[in-house]
Parts: C-alpha cells; sequence; structure tokens
C-alpha cells in the first residue's frame, strides 16, 4: 500500500476508533448537554492529514456512542468512501472497494492497516475540547475555561476556536501533532 492511500485510511480510521456507547443520534436532533454527558453525538466536517510533506485532505461524519461508533470518509469530492466501526466487540474497516478489515482493537486495526495508531478512546474526549481521564496531562492552557493546549499521551493539540452549539461551546477547529504526524481538523456541525 502507497503512502497516500495510507495517510487516507489513517484519518477515516482516526476518527472512527473511539469508545463505544448507546445508539447514536441523528444528524437532525440537536445535541443536548445529556447526550454530551452520556457520550452520544454526531459530528462532521474536513480534516487535513499531514505525514511529512505529503498531505490528504478528508471529510468526515462521526456517530458517536457509548456501544458503537461509525466514522465515514471520504476524500475530495467524496471519492474512495471507507467506513468505520467500533463496538465493544471489536473494530471493522470497511475500504471503498468493499472489503472488509476486522480486529479486536480500533488500535490493533489501525496499526495493521495504517502502519500506527491513534488513540481512539481518548479521541471522543479530545474532538469535545475534554482531557481525557485516566492519562497524565502536561502543558495545559485554557483560556475562559476552554482548552486551547495540551499534551497527552505524546500527542499535542491546540484548540483554536469553539463556538456555541445550543447552549453548549464546543470546538470548531483544532491540531494534533505527534512525531511526522499532524492532523488539522475542522468540526463543522455537530448534533
Amino acid at each position: 500500500m502507497t503512502l497516500l492511500p495510507r495517510v487516507f485510511l489513517i484519518t477515516v480510521l482516526g476518527f472512527l476508533l473511539s469508545a463505544c456507547g448507546p445508539p447514536s443520534p441523528s444528524f437532525d436532533r440537536f445535541l443536548t448537554q445529556d447526550q454530551v454527558s452520556h457520550g452520544a453525538w454526531g459530528l462532521s466536517g474536513v480534516m487535513s492529514i499531514q505525514h511529512g510533506r505529503k498531505r490528504v485532505l478528508a471529510h468526515y461524519h462521526w456517530k458517536h456512542s457509548l456501544r458503537r461508533d461509525v466514522i465515514d470518509v471520504s476524500g475530495t469530492f467524496h471519492i474512495a468512501a471507507t467506513k468505520i466501526i467500533i463496538t465493544a466487540s471489536g473494530a471493522t474497516l470497511i475500504a471503498s472497494d468493499g472489503r472488509h478489515y476486522t480486529a479486536s482493537t480500533a488500535d490493533e486495526l489501525m496499526k495493521e492497516h495504517l502502519g500506527w495508531s491513534l488513540p481512539m478512546r481518548s479521541l471522543t474526549y479530545w474532538v469535545r475540547g475534554l482531557e481525557a481521564p485516566g492519562a497524565a496531562a502536561v502543558g495545559k492552557q485554557k483560556d475562559k475555561g476552554f482548552l486551547v493546549a495540551l499534551t497527552q499521551l505524546g500527542w499535542q493539540m491546540h484548540w483554536y476556536s469553539y463556538h456555541t452549539v445550543g447552549h453548549l461551546r464546543l470546538p470548531k477547529l483544532m491540531t494534533l501533532r505527534k512525531g511526522e504526524w499532524s492532523f488539522r481538523i475542522a468540526f463543522n456541525r455537530w448534533s
């Protein structure tokens, strides 16, 4: 597998692989504090993934609940769509050609098919502008009570802006960096 398809799959897996929970809310429903607290939410946007000098753009739709995560990722013009499904029993990647790849964990699936992995359980907190529980955090900076910088599990994160969704303040843009990997993630729609 060449680097460009691998980077694309990495992007897809990075957003797909997360903790599990109850059924996801519809993207048409409005996000409530109760949903955020209990782990049910939806998110869509655009991300840029960079490894060294190579960069790829991808669109994503992520539905998260306590029981299941479903992340759909596609390239520019929605070409080469990939789906990642994560449950308590394991993770599945469905490639654009219809092939299925499975592993007992999302991290294992990513390592096997991408050559690296993201801490997906932590990512479910980070995309909401929260520190992941159970992992040491350094360099934490806040502005008006909201995280703007944090290093956790070796990943350096910056949140550049927040916006109001209902009565909640949620991230609109963040970056994650570790080694030669860099992700710039725009959160265009929360539900």
